[in-house]
């Protein structure tokens, strides 16, 4: 009795037509084809902040082993066009990490040499010519902005080297590294393109 009841119910069912698939696909592929453009912005400017956050972690930990064991580290950067690259160093002779002794391997890296390209495909290093710098910060090179020097130490003391560090997707999306010296205190900022200025992440 049950059975029958079942197939009964079932014969009342109507499933949807060729014209009604079509319809359906078509409003789909319509919205896919409006959204895809806003993903792949959303993805790349989630590749620019996760990526300036990442040197952020990297900057703290190297001042943290500079207090730690009392030698000068530093983080050494090397562009390569729109690519970045960057490895710890320890400071060999105690001197501090100088580009001389990092020639001469006597202040020595302390892991393998990493890079955007590696690790955040479609992140470049540099700032977008159209952006300005982060309130009124010197211009930078490549994407650096530590004067003449593409290395960032950092003081058992607690001090470190001051300046900017850029970063870009090829949206003209962008987000900043800026260090206090006499502090070592980091900030992160994000270039909100809307309203043309810099905001500080949290």
């Amino acid at each position: 009795m049950r059975v029958s009841r079942v197939l009964k119910n079932s014969r009342g069912c109507r499933g949807a037509s060729v014209l009604e698939m079509l319809t359906t696909l078509a409003v789909l592929g319509i919205l896919a084809l409006y959204s895809a453009p806003n993903f792949v912005r959303w993805r790349q400017q989630q590749e620019v902040e996760a990526a300036v956050r990442h040197l952020a972690l990297l900057l703290t930990r190297v001042c943290a082993a500079a207090s730690a064991s009392g030698r000068t580290h530093a983080v050494q950067f090397d562009p390569d066009g729109a690519d970045l690259h960057w490895v710890a160093v320890v400071d060999g002779d105690g001197d501090g990490v100088t580009s001389a002794d990092l020639a001469a391997h006597v202040d020595v890296p302390l892991e393998a040499w990493s890079s955007l390209g590696m690790l955040f495909p479609g992140v470049e290093g540099g700032r977008p010519p159209a952006v300005p710098t982060v309130r009124g910060g010197a211009a930078d090179r490549d994407g650096l902005a530590f004067g003449r020097s593409e290395v960032v130490s950092c003081t058992p003391t607690g001090g470190a080297r001051s300046g900017t560090l850029y970063l870009r997707s090829r949206s003209g999306d962008a987000a900043a590294l800026r260090i206090y010296g006499p502090t070592g205190r980091l900030t992160l900022w994000w270039w909100n393109g809307s309203l043309a200025n810099w905001d500080e992440l949290r």
